[in-house]
């Protein structure tokens, strides 16, 4: 499960039950990962705290924030590419598995 807050000035924070990737994440927007935490709890800890204001929680337009999300993470990975150091990062981890 994965929950992400988006902000009014173009940052995000997510939460996830899986397992970390090892990759880096964008500047801006943060990635925690908690494997085995309930919904209930991944909910609760997901709302911000702080100045930032968090964009519309509008449920009918949730779909296409999630796919302008996802497009612009995808947008910066391609970009920024992937370094030798988080190679060996999922290296350790898919050893550790």
């Amino acid at each position: 499960m994965e929950l992400v807050t988006r902000y009014q000035d173009g940052r995000s924070c997510s939460f996830s039950t899986s397992q970390p990737t090892g990759l880096d994440t964008r500047p801006g927007h943060p990635a925690f990962h908690a494997p085995g935490t309930p919904p209930n709890e991944l909910l609760a800890a997901r709302w911000p705290s702080g100045p930032r204001s968090v964009r519309g929680r509008d449920g009918e337009r949730a779909p296409r924030q999630f796919e302008e999300a996802w497009a612009d993470g995808i947008a910066w990975r391609k970009t920024h590419g992937i370094g030798a150091r988080e190679v060996a990062r999922v290296a350790v981890r898919r050893r550790a598995a």
